[in-house]
């Protein structure tokens, strides 16, 4: 065996003996002063220090959790890595989930999260903010020794050099009360077409089989179709199937008698319900089908005692999304994300569209008056690289 067979053979022993070491499958830096935290890279899906931590850390969502990370590297092949700060015990006060992205399309960067509207970097309850200077050093420096830029959808000034890549609305209504209470604060076309529906005989049921995941999938195909947006693959919704057997979320859906006339996929962990994607018939939104599943959504998270419903970002040049999140009573926030650039050169616009916004006319054109399948098929090669 020549030098560069035993290079070979040494790197996959290493490589087994890492997995097999589990939670130290790690790249440890250790801090030059004493008593500060140590920085770490992990593998948080399979190393059980991740799920611990998300689980001490008040701000962490459905986006953070172990099995959110497992379906984004499954289904669009990404590296999934989290930059952490421990303690002198190995145990994580501070991190970052990220994505390393590589597209000969858009360029190698490291993303948190892809396909996920808000990622705050987390701490542990009894750690605290104070960490923030710490971590923000940790990316810097993981983002200049991988030479790529870093994209993380959560403002955060205190990472030095870095600048706003995106501006979006960001709504949510707190919870805690009865659904009464909410139902109240709602504006007044809001509740007539709550009336409106349910004189209509809409009905909503919530759902965990793949059956209702497929429901939600043609729906989804034709309002993306309609609007001339890639359509998700099938195998990514099917996914979340995996997700709700974790009791981490489930799908709505309207219907009148038998026929299925709008569906959500909803996200639900630590407190938070998060309104992921949306769809409906076209020709039944006069029933409002899509308000009443909203408030069934919103009662339900009253009623599970959570204390969030988060309806995502929306985009600041769409004011009709905007217009029906704020009609629910929802608090809006500005909504910032961060961009740090290691490339020579490259120009630090602020406020830079999103790569999937920056379709033309003629292609969102193309995609509305093309056979759906044309949608499938962009989205399936596409979405990988624009996240």
């Amino acid at each position: 065996m020549g030098p560069r067979g035993r290079l070979r053979a040494t790197d996959r022993a290493a490589t087994v003996d890492l997995v097999a070491r589990g939670a130290h499958a790690v790249a440890r830096i250790r801090a030059l002063a004493p008593g500060q935290p140590e920085f770490e890279r992990i593998n948080p899906l399979i190393d059980p220090r991740w799920s611990e931590f998300v689980c001490a850390a008040p701000a962490a969502t459905a986006f953070h959790h172990r099995a959110w990370l497992a379906l984004l590297a499954r289904q669009y092949r990404y590296e999934l890595f989290a930059c952490c700060l421990t303690d002198r015990d190995g145990q994580i006060q501070a991190g970052v989930p990220l994505a390393r992205v590589a597209s000969r399309l858009t360029g190698t960067r490291l993303v948190s999260l892809p396909f996920s509207d808000v990622v705050p970097p987390l701490y542990r309850a009894d750690s605290g903010p104070r960490l923030e200077l710490e971590l923000s050093r940790a990316l810097c420096a993981e983002s200049a020794r991988q030479r790529v830029s870093l994209d993380l959808h959560a403002p955060w000034t205190a990472l030095a050099g870095s600048y706003e890549s995106g501006r979006f609305w960001h709504h949510t209504v707190a919870l805690g009360r009865s659904f009464d209470e909410l139902e109240s604060e709602t504006d007044r076309a809001c509740r007539k077409n709550l009336r409106k529906a349910r004189r209509a005989g809409v009905v909503v049921s919530v759902r965990t089989d793949e059956a209702a995941l497929d429901a939600f999938y043609r729906l989804h195909a034709q309002t993306r179709h309609r609007q001339g947006v890639p359509i998700q693959p099938r195998r990514f919704i099917r996914g979340f199937a995996e997700l709700f057997a974790q009791d981490l979320g489930f799908v709505m859906l309207a219907q009148v008698g038998t026929q299925v006339i709008a569906g959500a996929v909803l996200l639900r962990w630590n407190g938070t319900l998060i309104y992921k994607y949306s769809a409906s018939d076209r020709s039944e939104q006069g029933k409002r089908p899509v308000d009443l599943m909203t408030a069934e959504a919103i009662r339900f998270g009253s009623e599970q005692g959570l204390h969030t419903f988060d309806f995502g970002r929306t985009d600041v040049d769409n004011p009709g999304l905007r217009t029906f999140k704020l009609k629910w009573g929802a608090q809006e926030h500005r909504l910032a994300y961060t961009k740090l650039s290691h490339a020579p050169g490259q120009a630090r616009a602020k406020h830079t569209p999103r790569p999937l916004a920056k379709l033309s006319q003629l292609q969102h054109a193309a995609i509305r008056t093309a056979p759906p399948a044309f949608g499938r098929l962009v989205g399936q090669v596409l979405y990988r690289h624009f996240a």
